[in-house]
């Protein structure tokens, strides 16, 4: 996985399997309306959630 100073220009760039290494992943929003969450447990997730905005 390409190590990113600006995680917004690389995560166009970035797919699942690329965390399947790392420990626990959250990504979000700046707003935080949506969260994806990738865990280190294989057989768990990934999680993604989004708030509704009505």
């Amino acid at each position: 996985m390409p190590r990113c100073t600006h995680w917004l220009i690389c995560c166009e760039k970035q797919i699942k399997a690329d965390f399947d290494e790392q420990q626990d992943i959250y990504i979000f929003d700046k707003a935080f309306t949506w969260t994806y969450v990738h865990t280190h447990e294989s057989m768990c997730g990934p999680y993604f959630y989004k708030i509704d905005q009505a």
